[in-house]
């Protein structure tokens, strides 16, 4: 209201201020819109004003939410320290009720997997692993091999070289292409159980 009085006895505007109330809806649309032209310092005055406001308005929001945050985080804190607490000693609660003889068994039976492998970097068309020419004999090399050599062999047995005997092996049968794809699956399948 000061600034449209004073608008209004500045003469500056008489355009916008013919009367108070017109001086008035002009400050108000001056103070959202911003203005066209600044003729005089009433003008710069007004914009400097109008920022501060604006500023301290904004100060205050910032301030307002730190201070609801400031009294909220000892609350948050303690509850989700007695929410993991609680949670920690369920577990705790549950791992003792296990250790009853049953998750021995558990632990055993992973513990009875053998090393899952997914690549190798095995060259085939080198000693001694060039011995080997079908699945059968990658499959079960104990079966087709000296100890030692069978010891390599299996070493060897991952999901990428299953992958590859299964794609030579389906070449040499002259397999079609679905039943060689149906045989990489299983494959697949195979190593998946074993993960």
């Amino acid at each position: 209201l000061a600034f449209a009085y004073g608008f209004y006895m500045s003469g500056g505007h008489e355009d916008q201020c013919q009367s108070m109330w017109t001086c008035c809806k002009w400050t108000l649309q001056i103070f959202f819109n911003g203005s066209d032209e600044t003729s005089d310092v009433l003008d710069i005055v007004f914009g400097v004003v109008a920022i501060i406001i604006l500023l301290n308005v904004l100060i205050a929001i910032v301030g307002e939410a730190w201070d609801t945050a400031a009294n909220q985080a000892g609350q948050l804190f303690w509850q989700f320290r007695l929410r993991f607490l609680s949670e920690a000693r369920f577990v705790s609660d549950l791992h003792k009720i296990l250790l009853k003889g049953r998750l021995k068994t558990i632990e055993n039976y992973f513990d009875s997997f053998s090393d899952v492998k997914f690549v190798d970097k095995t060259h085939w068309t080198k000693e001694p692993y060039c011995q080997v020419k079908r699945k059968k004999q990658y499959d079960n090399p104990y079966d087709y091999f000296h100890q030692e050599v069978a010891e390599k062999i299996q070493k060897t047995h991952c999901l990428q070289a299953d992958l590859f005997w299964v794609a030579t092996d389906g070449r040499r049968k002259k397999l079609d292409r679905f039943e060689t794809n149906l045989r990489a699956f299983i494959a697949l399948m195979k190593w998946i159980a074993h993960c």
